[in-house]
């Protein structure tokens, strides 16, 4: 099974996502993100929405962040903004954490 989803939000609302395995793309801006997602990978493109994402082994990428990152993880300390007020939390198990800065 394959299956393309795309959700339009309105803008600053807050969105919960659960997914169990998928490539995820999300961009947008939104009061609060709250995305549980057992595998695969999230990409998240001009990120400037706090947050919170909690993930078994996804991959994490994230494109051009403007937030502050916490994480239980090493991987993905250059993606981190420190001068940002904006917190998006990452809780993972085994997962890998890059950005693509441009």
């Amino acid at each position: 099974h394959s299956t393309s989803l795309n959700i339009s939000i309105p803008e600053n609302k807050i969105l919960e996502i659960l997914i169990k395995n998928a490539n995820t793309i999300i961009y947008g801006d939104f009061e609060k993100l709250t995305i549980s997602q057992n595998s695969g990978q999230i990409l998240l493109v001009n990120w400037n929405s706090p947050g919170l994402l909690k993930t078994i082994s996804a991959d994490i990428v994230f494109k051009n962040p403007k937030v502050k990152i916490l994480s239980n993880l090493e991987s993905g300390s250059n993606c981190n903004n420190p001068k940002s007020d904006i917190v998006f939390e990452i809780i993972a198990v085994s997962s890998l954490i890059n950005c693509v800065i441009f």
